[in-house]
C-alpha cells in the first residue's frame, strides 16, 4: 500500500507545515533469506507477526499518525513501501526524541518470532527525513528516507537521519559531475604540492600533489 502511506503523507505534511513531518523507513532483514529457505507462505505470517509487533508498539506513541485509522486495529499505523521496507509517519517530533521513537521501533523489529516450534530473529535498519527540511512532499521524503536507509544497512547501523553529506545523488554532485569536463577544456584545474614534514625534526620528507578546481560559482573544490 505504497500508495496509501504516499497520500497519508502528503495530507500530514499539509495539516502540520512548519511543525513538521517525519517518515520513518523501516527495513527487516533477513526477510528474503527465510522466503528462500522456508518458502513464501510461511515468510509471510512471518512477515505479517513482524509488523503488528512493530505496528503495535507505534500505536502506543501519539506522535505515531495513523496510515489507516478505519483498521482500527494494530496493522493501522505501518504500511508497506516496498517487500521488506515498511513506512511509519510522525509529527512534531525533534531529532533527540526521534531517536528515542525509532529506538522503540527497532526493539520490536528486532524481537524474536516464534512460529512452529522455530524463533527466528530478524534486524531492523531505520532511515528517517524530515518535512519542511528535507522535502514538502511525500515523493522527496520517501527518497531521502530511503537514501538514509541505505547509508545506515551500508555502515551497519541503526538508525540514520537523512543529510546532504551523506546524499551520493545530491543535484550538485550530479551537476559538477557534468561541469567538470568543460573545466578540463578551460583550464580551471590547478596542481598544487603540498609539503610532508618529518614530526622527529621538522625538515621536509616528502610532497602531496593535490589537484584542486577552481569553480567560478563555488570557489576551490
Amino acid at each position: 500500500n505504497r500508495g496509501l502511506v504516499m497520500a497519508k503523507l502528503d495530507e500530514a505534511i499539509q495539516n502540520h507545515g512548519e511543525k513538521g513531518v517525519s517518515l520513518i523507513l523501516i527495513h527487516l532483514s533477513r526477510l528474503k533469506e527465510i522466503n528462500h529457505t522456508i518458502g513464501q507462505t510461511t515468510g509471510g505470517q512471518i512477515t505479517e507477526m513482524v509488523c503488528r509487533q512493530i505496528s503495535y508498539t507505534a500505536a502506543q506513541i501519539k506522535s505515531i499518525i495513523p496510515i489507516e485509522p478505519e483498521l482500527n486495529d494494530d496493522r493501522a499505523c505501518m504500511g508497506v513501501i516496498e517487500r521488506t521496507v515498511f513506512g511509519v509517519i510522525c509529527a512534531d517530533v525533534s531529532e533527540a526524541n526521534m531517536s528515542l521513537l525509532c529506538e522503540q521501533l527497532l526493539q520490536a523489529a528486532n524481537r524474536p518470532i516464534e512460529l512452529d516450534e522455530m524463533i527466528l530473529d530478524l534486524y531492523g535498519h531505520i532511515g528517517v527525513a524530515s518535512s519542511p527540511k528535507h522535502g514538502v512532499s511525500a515523493q522527496e521524503l520517501i527518497q531521502k528516507a530511503t537514501i538514509a536507509l541505505e547509508v545506515a544497512q551500508a555502515r551497519s547501523l541503526d538508525l540514520m537521519h537523512y543529510s546532504s553529506q551523506i546524499d551520493p545523488y545530491s543535484s550538485r554532485r550530479l551537476f559538477l559531475a557534468g561541469e567538470l569536463k568543460q573545466a578540463l577544456q578551460v583550464d580551471q584545474l590547478e596542481l598544487h604540492f603540498q609539503p610532508q614534514l618529518s614530526l622527529r625534526d621538522e625538515t621536509v620528507i616528502g610532497v602531496e600533489a593535490l589537484v584542486r578546481w577552481l569553480h567560478p560559482k563555488y570557489g576551490f573544490i
